[in-house]
């Protein structure tokens, strides 16, 4: 995972959303290999093997976010039209650098559902304009439930 740095400052807001997805993954295959913990018996298997179908998803948004050649296959005006950008990603990124700072400090359930809460709210928007995040968002969501009832 992070080595614990704030994502989005003094950077581009591509760049920080590129970071972000890279925190997402991060986030989410630890949540995998804490399956033992997480997750009730039945639902630990199928949670690791959805995590390998999900893995080029990433690699899919991680394309479109970043320039090829100079053209960017997802504008800047596109991200600022769903707030990804300025002061809005700023407010996002706060919330998840807050929440992700108190997860890593007390590591309870309740502050890993509120991180993934939080990255939901990101990723939901990218999922409206990118193909591939929706399967991430997916794969987020069904982790999430899946703690909760474990």
């Amino acid at each position: 995972m992070s080595d614990g740095t704030d994502l989005g400052f003094g950077v581009s807001d591509r760049t920080a959303l590129i970071d972000f997805m890279v925190a997402v993954r991060d986030i989410l295959q630890q949540v995998v290999e804490w399956r033992g913990l997480l997750f009730a018996k039945e639902l630990r298997q199928p949670i690791a093997d959805a995590w390998l179908e999900v893995q080029s998803a990433f690699d899919d948004v991680d394309v479109r976010l970043r320039s090829v050649e100079g053209d960017e296959i997802v504008s800047d005006d596109e991200l600022a039209k769903i707030g990804l950008t300025g002061k809005q990603l700023e407010l996002k990124l706060k919330g998840f650098n807050s929440t992700w700072g108190r997860f890593k400090q007390w590591g309870t359930v309740k502050a890993l559902k509120k991180l993934l809460d939080w990255i939901d709210i990101i990723l939901g928007s990218l999922a409206s304009i990118i193909p591939g995040a929706d399967a991430i968002e997916e794969f987020k969501d069904s982790a999430k439930q899946a703690i909760e009832d474990g």
